[in-house]
């Protein structure tokens, strides 16, 4: 059983950059698009009413705050999309302003200003973490729905990211021969909630897996979510936490696997840990 809920797409204009965040913005722009939103730019030789023309037919923006004032300027693309958003702004258009460095320094103090002229639908954030920044604004611009889908008897529910679609399914594929799995991906470009459905369904297996790959930073506070909302160390059903050794160590997670046990391995060996673990399991609950 596959579940997969899907909402109405966000349109997001990336702002254009000072030179210090161009590659910076570059990889933020693949995060979005791999979040499955859609990104638009400017090709920067228009006016403003051109830039104006492609800014309100998207649902907010994105304008990432780096070492250089440009947004006070009247000579940047950076600065006409700054004031196009605060002209747009309203209930159904937001604008971000991102700091990704975390913090202001002497090359940034700039920033303080701008935080000084923030009204209704501006959203600063200094999160340093990419994909949590593209999850925030995803849970900002949609309106939050629950799974409703109804419950099912199986062997393992395997939660995953949609960044980790691909390599989620081939660990599932090596699995299914010998276990019910129920297969549950996590999509971050809605803003539902699956903790509810997760209490209800884990209750129906015998074994709970949240599985990253590239999401890190979304795995390990989803894993710690799940676990509260099941009861912690009294639930009757246990829940594992399984990562690809190419993008993670077990050095990263030290406060987690004091309460989630913990598999990080090669992705061709994550099958065969898991099917060791479940056995095992069974074998304890025999006794």
């Amino acid at each position: 059983m596959f579940l997969n809920l899907y909402t109405q797409q966000i349109s997001v204009f990336l702002a254009s950059v000072s030179p210090d965040m161009v590659n910076f913005r570059q990889t933020l722009k693949s995060i979005l698009v791999k979040a499955g939103l859609s990104v638009i730019e400017s090709n920067e030789n228009g006016d403003y009413d051109t830039e104006l023309n492609i800014m309100k037919n998207t649902d907010c923006s994105i304008h990432i705050l780096g070492n250089s004032d440009i947004y006070n300027s009247n000579n940047s693309f950076a600065s006409t999309h700054y004031k196009i958003a605060k002209d747009l702004r309203n209930n159904n258009y937001k604008m971000f302003l991102w700091n990704p460095l975390g913090y202001i320094t002497e090359n940034n103090k700039y920033i303080n200003e701008i935080k000084r002229d923030i009204a209704e639908n501006t959203i600063y954030s200094d999160l340093t973490s990419k994909i949590v920044f593209v999850e925030d604004l995803r849970s900002i611009m949609n309106t939050k729905s629950q799974v409703t889908s109804k419950t099912e008897k199986a062997d393992i529910l395997f939660i995953f990211n949609s960044l980790d679609h691909d390599t989620s399914l081939e660990i599932v594929g090596m699995l299914e021969d010998i276990q019910t799995i129920i297969k549950l991906e996590v999509d971050i470009t809605t803003n539902t909630d699956y903790a509810e459905f997760i209490s209800r369904q884990i209750q129906n297996c015998k074994l709970g897996i949240i599985y990253f790959d590239y999401a890190e930073d979304w795995a390990e506070s989803f894993a710690q979510q799940i676990w509260k909302n099941i009861g912690g160390n009294s639930s009757k059903v246990p829940l594992l936490f399984v990562a690809n050794s190419k993008h993670a160590n077990t050095e990263n997670f030290n406060q987690l696997k004091k309460i989630i046990p913990l598999i990080v391995n090669e992705k061709s060996i994550l099958p065969l840990d898991i099917k060791m673990y479940y056995d095992n399991i069974l074998e304890n609950n025999k006794k």
